[in-house]
């Protein structure tokens, strides 16, 4: 757009840093608000210093506007970037609250905030997208959405592929990031629904939280209030209270904990042995019946996986065999891999898991009584239909977070076959896809900001969940913000 107007933020040998479009309908209920569409520019600096919005104005009955509005680049106490934009206080169109989330999703940003015109408010959020990535994309609209949505029929589908927001109740982004995942779950879903005569508690709280999702899941852009959620769940983990930030890998233990627990006084599942009864499958079962006693297999089958760890006597090859579970994996960095500082998932779940290591105990092999030097293996009995792979990028030392960038392919399935136990292992499907990504921007997990990408399955489409702010992803590759990757079981 006109180059005339850039002048006063760009400068002819100042070329922009970076560059969007946006195109977004406002709604209002006379509908007279119109279509928003225009560019954004981006001064260059060491951090971009400076922020132009140019555009036009389109109302229903065709009448155009121009308009331009300047912002400078401010900081906030979690170290993200914002905008704020200043406007011309003769103009009939303001944004007196305005920012632009650049740093959150640089391929995405998004504006929100209040714009006035002629003193009636309405709420603003412009979703932009580079022009290069937009060539040969089809962008879906809302009427599109609402038409896909409203063919769904469980209840549990409508709740999993549903776009609403969630407000952030003073630094609770940790509890919404994973909290959102979870509700994107269409199997815990059913389990939840299933379970109604819950009150007073995680499940209950569950329960009413989805009862709003109900009744909006298919408007345009609809935000719910966790706060009956949340305040329950700070109520029953004091370690959670207050209005500090929190890490959303503990945060979501919990959760998932709550719920095993809450339900573990449902139906106990029925084990069956296998005919060739082993040591190590003695020995398997044994675990399995003590630990299912506390737990709901409903839910132990969806997020727990088991551990088999066989310890091997390097002096007389004795093996010995011990149990223990835990949801997901946790994928550990050693600063030898490699001095790039990048992995393929592949490979880190490789160091952590398939090669052997070797180790030192307190005490001696139960077998030949004097060696206390073991090679140990671990593998999996068992796998869940829901796969956390938990990237411990936080340095025990400095407790600052590691720059590891983990690669992945979102079209490629993650194939676990060398991980399981073939033994034991009776879920033994070992693909897997990736369906959500929570994300973490700051120096270390209790600070900074967190936020999610999920997949919704009736619209085939990734969205990126910040808050109360939900927008469709143009595209998915792996950053060094990714913390937490959550993975399905193929079918």
């Amino acid at each position: 757009m006109g180059s005339s107007s850039n002048k006063d933020l760009i400068s002819s040998n100042d070329k922009p840093k970076l560059y969007w479009e946006f195109h977004q309908d406002i709604n209002d209920e006379d509908n007279d608000y119109g279509v928003l569409k225009g560019s954004v520019y981006i001064k260059e600096g060491n951090y971009c210093k400076g922020i132009q919005i140019e555009g036009i104005r389109v109302k229903t009955n065709n009448e155009k506007f121009k308009f331009i509005y300047n912002g400078n680049c401010i900081k906030n106490e979690n170290n993200i970037y914002y905008y704020k934009i200043t406007y011309d206080k003769n103009s009939k169109y303001k944004f007196p609250n305005a920012i632009i989330m650049q740093f959150i999703d640089e391929k995405n940003p998004v504006i929100v905030g209040d714009i006035f015109f002629e003193d009636k408010p309405l709420k603003l959020k412009l979703f932009l997208y580079l022009p290069k990535t937009t060539t040969n994309k089809s962008y879906i609209s809302i009427d599109k959405y609402q038409h896909i949505l409203m063919k769904l029929n469980k209840p549990a589908d409508k709740i999993s592929n549903s776009r609403c927001g969630m407000v952030n109740l003073f630094n609770t982004c940790y509890m919404n990031s994973s909290f959102q995942i979870l509700l994107h779950i269409p199997q815990l879903i059913e389990i939840i629904l299933e379970n109604k005569d819950f009150e007073h508690n995680i499940i209950g709280n569950i329960n009413c939280i989805l009862e709003i999702i109900l009744k909006k899941y298919s408007e345009s852009r609809s935000v719910i209030d966790p706060s009956i959620f949340v305040e329950n769940f700070k109520n029953q983990h004091l370690e959670y209270s207050g209005h500090s930030q929190k890490d959303t890998e503990m945060f979501l233990e919990d959760l998932i904990a709550d719920i095993n627990t809450q339900l573990s006084v449902l139906d106990k599942r029925i084990m069956h042995y296998y005919s060739t009864n082993t040591k190590k499958e003695i020995l398997y079962y044994k675990y399995i019946k003590e630990t299912e006693q506390d737990s709901y297999f409903k839910i132990n089958d969806l997020f727990y996986v088991c551990f088999v760890h066989e310890k091997q006597c390097v002096s007389c090859n004795y093996i010995s065999y011990y149990f223990d579970e835990a949801t997901g994996l946790k994928l550990n960095f050693v600063k030898t891999m490699n001095k790039k500082k990048k992995i393929n998932v592949k490979d880190l779940i490789g160091y952590n898991f398939i090669n052997p290591i070797y180790s030192n105990s307190s005490f001696p092999c139960e077998n030949c009584k004097k060696c206390y030097q073991f090679k140990e293996v671990t593998k999996l009995a068992k796998l869940p239909k829901i796969l956390i792979l938990s990237l411990q990028k936080t340095d025990i030392e400095s407790n600052e977070k590691l720059p590891w960038l983990v690669e992945f392919n979102v079209n490629e399935s993650l194939v676990l076959n060398k991980l399981v136990d073939t033994e034991l292992c009776y879920n033994g499907n070992c693909s897997y896809s990736l369906f959500a990504i929570n994300n973490h921007v700051g120096s270390s997990p209790k600070s900074g900001h967190y936020y999610s990408l999920i997949y919704l399955e009736a619209l085939k489409q990734w969205f990126s969940f910040n808050d109360e702010s939900v927008y469709e992803a143009s595209s998915i590759i792996p950053s060094k913000y990714n913390y937490i990757l959550f993975y399905k079981q193929n079918k």
